[in-house]
């Protein structure tokens, strides 16, 4: 029992600042150090299914380290042994909701920064900062991406029809999802932002698949519904998902920059500019199908000198350095010479 509170303590006492170094520790030995203690004490007294919660919660307040951690390598080395830990725990409690909302946003997170990021170098041939390379070599990082973010929307949707046993059923159908998607409240927030965010991870990795762009809707409808319950959710993230929704599809296929553009506004107003990956993204999804080129310099540039803006969200402010640096890269292939 040692363990577990030496561990609890680690997660919860004082700041980042504070504490970086065991924080930083926290982030790497807390999986192990749970395999171990459910080990020995599932053999004893204590049923398997009333530690399921409180580890949980352990696990979810020990991602603010990460988050709150710049170094991409340290992170990528701690997030898979949190998600086998997570996978492990819902093996004996498969309903459980907060391990299915873990799961969600570790799988979404997993992908976004490190097999998304690796898919944008390879397709605009740009060179990663050193902390991402050295991979296995041949990697299909595209499908890795699509199938991350697939099981990241799968545990969400989990979570969501536990309290709606009918939920598949009506998210099924664009005639259903609108409503079903209205009678939610703010208690779903979670579950739902994970879901579209996931959803919206799947189809961007497959664009040219139109079975892929039907569900689209759904990613819309989750959105959308985040924002008027709760924009300000994770940052307001949920706008940057609807900015690449509307940015990242050419106009045939109903991509509508303008759309985009307010969506960019409306998350840096959120964010108070702390979030540069809003900027990043903005350059990426609004500027560069205008073919702005300067207005995308300016921003990039920005972002790569002073990306660092909130010691909370130090990790998505340096994937967007990392990002604006491929961009960046790349910008005689993003625009049309003149």
């Amino acid at each position: 029992m040692f363990v577990f509170v030496l561990l609890a303590c680690l997660a919860t006492d004082g700041s980042v600042d504070e504490r970086p170094l065991l924080k930083r520790l926290f982030a790497h030995l807390a999986p192990c150090f749970l395999v171990a203690f459910i080990a020995t004490t599932t053999a004893g007294c204590l049923p398997r299914r009333l530690m399921v919660d409180p580890i949980a919660d352990l696990v979810s307040a020990g991602l603010g380290a990460w988050e709150s951690d710049a170094d991409l390598g340290l992170v990528e080395k701690a997030l898979p042994a949190h998600i086998k830990l997570a996978e492990t725990l819902l093996q004996t409690d498969p309903a459980n909701q907060r391990l299915l909302l873990l799961l969600s946003r570790l799988y979404g997170a997993y992908a976004l920064i490190f097999a998304q990021t690796r898919v944008e170098a390879g397709n605009l041939k740009a060179v990663l900062p050193s902390a991402l390379m050295g991979t296995e070599a041949g990697a299909d990082w595209q499908a890795a991406a699509s199938r991350y973010f697939d099981r990241g929307a799968g545990f969400a949707l989990d979570a969501i029809q536990g309290f709606y046993p009918d939920a598949r059923d009506r998210l099924a159908r664009t005639e259903t999802a609108a409503a079903f998607f209205r009678s939610l409240g703010p208690a779903d927030v979670p579950a739902l932002f994970w879901y579209g965010f996931n959803l919206g991870g799947v189809i961007h990795h497959n664009r040219d698949n139109v079975a892929a762009l039907a569900r689209l809707y759904l990613v819309k409808g989750a959105m959308e519904r985040v924002i008027a319950l709760a924009p300000d959710h994770n940052h307001g993230l949920a706008h940057l998902v609807m900015m690449v929704v509307w940015g990242a599809l050419p106009p045939a296929l109903g991509g509508q920059p303008l759309k985009a553009e307010d969506h960019y506004r409306q998350a840096l107003a959120i964010s108070g500019g702390r979030l540069a990956l809003a900027d990043v993204y903005y350059a990426r999804y609004v500027l560069q199908p205008l073919q702005q080129r300067q207005a995308f310099t300016d921003t990039l540039d920005t972002v790569a000198r002073d990306w660092d803006k909130d010691p909370g969200l130090r990790l998505y402010n340096r994937l967007a350095q990392v990002r604006a640096d491929l961009y960046l890269q790349a910008i005689d292939r993003l625009f049309e010479e003149e």
